[in-house]
């Protein structure tokens, strides 16, 4: 358990969020239901830095951190700590960094995202929606690539037409880093005050709410403080791929009605480090529980994909009914997954839409960690005969017979393939012969199918 932090208090007065430091502990339960109440903290009036809903830096109170004695020479973009907060995984030394592929990647399946879910909610009968960041960044990289709070604010400002009916947009952005945290607060300025010179921005899109902090103590205080508990949140929670996110956020956001979290997931900090008694405390936060710790028994090649596995179940355990998970891979091999928790089946649909419509980013590529052959998927294209979505299939009717329709539901929730990818693999699968109709008729969602059984052998003239 972390010690307490003083954190900023919010009330609101007028159009704005103002804030200022009282003591606050945040209760993180350990129980199954993660059930845990968040005191109120006294409120003081304080000044907002213009553009956004943050504390100016006097009023923030920072952590110490222990030292973390890492390589933070400035002729590498990165830093390997050997001990400290996350050891072993690397991370940037100065607050602003090239846009790796990995990243570019990310921010075209979150665009794309963000663009139909922010309709979909604000149009589904809810009153307003909540977009949460717990490692913001700089907003911005080396080469002007927008960052990720950047492209929250502008697919926000997209909806002008919800916003003008009445339609409310929270947007929460946390960064420990105060190098980063500055320059996030100066990107997100420029954005609002750019889309303001056209026409002034409708007051339903807040003014976002920043932090300085760790996310792991303020983001949940925050979200109940502004009052986005009581409606839809989506919380991307993209870090260095280390033990960052202890499933209580997870557990405590899936409360709030109709959420998602997008997590970023790393698996060689646990394989490496995990044996370690800090380490394994730190797992048992993330996963909720010390079933990962199984992984230190398993062969080197079966790691990976137990840990990927147990970490869609605690997603599950924790809430959402529906999680895929996706691996990206760069050309050095180095692995990094997104994984999306939801509990409506519209949302599951919607995140594979924006997985698969993502442009091909050079010098990154996708495999479905289910897949035991680890195939390559190959985006915009139909699934490979061969490919993953083949052996899924083949592997499900090795059960026994399934529908289409079923088949179907398979490949969405259990693998990183969507719906309509199955229908034109099946044609496929029978006209080649690995599977036949159980029932006559045309192909439909309604047919029976089964593994095709053995030829019969013809007898031989001589």
């Amino acid at each position: 358990m972390k010690a307490a932090l003083g954190i900023a208090a919010w009330t609101r007065t007028g159009s704005g969020i103002y804030g200022t430091n009282a003591s606050l502990r945040t209760c993180r339960s350990s129980s199954s239901n993660g059930a845990g109440a968040l005191p109120k903290p006294e409120a003081a009036p304080s000044t907002v830095v213009p553009g956004t809903n943050d504390p100016t830096p006097n009023t923030r109170q920072t952590r110490s951190r222990p030292s973390r004695r890492c390589d933070r020479s400035r002729s590498a973009p990165f830093r390997k700590c050997p001990s400290g907060y996350i050891p072993g995984v690397p991370v940037p030394s100065e607050p602003i960094w090239s846009c790796d592929p990995h990243t570019v990647a990310k921010h075209q399946i979150l665009k794309v995202y963000l663009k139909q879910w922010l309709p979909t909610l604000l149009l589904g009968g809810y009153r307003g929606v909540t977009y949460a960041e717990g490692f913001a960044g700089s907003g911005v990289y080396q080469g002007g690539e927008a960052g990720s709070p950047v492209i929250a604010l502008r697919a926000a400002l997209g909806q002008r037409q919800l916003l003008e009916a009445g339609k409310t947009v929270d947007l929460v952005f946390i960064e420990e880093d105060q190098r980063r945290f500055d320059i996030l607060k100066q990107e997100l300025t420029k954005v609002w005050a750019a889309a303001s010179q056209a026409a002034p921005v409708p007051a339903t899109l807040r003014r976002p709410h920043l932090r300085c902090a760790d996310h792991a103590d303020v983001l949940l205080p925050v979200l109940e403080q502004i009052g986005a508990m009581r409606q839809p949140v989506f919380a991307f929670l993209d870090s260095w791929g280390g033990t960052d996110v202890p499933l209580d956020i997870a557990r405590a956001i899936a409360t709030a009605p109709a959420s998602e979290v997008l997590v970023t997931f790393g698996t060689r900090y646990l394989i490496r480090f995990g044996e370690q008694d800090r380490q394994k405390e730190e797992g048992d936060r993330v996963f909720g529980g010390t079933a990962w710790r199984k992984v230190f028994t398993l062969p080197a090649g079966q790691k990976k994909l137990f840990l990927v596995s147990t970490y869609r179940r605690s997603l599950q355990e924790a809430g959402f009914r529906y999680v895929t998970s996706f691996e990206m891979l760069d050309e050095g091999g180095h692995d990094l997954h997104l994984v999306h928790g939801t509990s409506h089946l519209r949302g599951l649909e919607k995140m594979k839409n924006a997985m698969w419509e993502v442009d091909k980013v050079g010098g990154v590529q996708f495999r479905d960690p289910r897949d035991p052959a680890q195939g390559l998927l190959e985006l915009g294209l139909e699934p490979n005969l061969m490919g993953p979505l083949h052996r899924a299939l083949q592997a499900r009717l090795t059960e026994r017979p399934h529908t289409v329709a079923e088949l179907k539901q398979h490949a969405l929730c259990e693998t990183a393939y969507r719906a309509q990818h199955v229908f034109p693999l099946v044609r496929r699968m029978l006209r080649e012969g690995h599977i036949e109709q159980s029932t006559p008729g045309p192909l439909s969602d309604n047919t029976l199918l089964q593994l095709a059984g053995p030829k019969p052998v013809q007898d031989s003239l001589f």
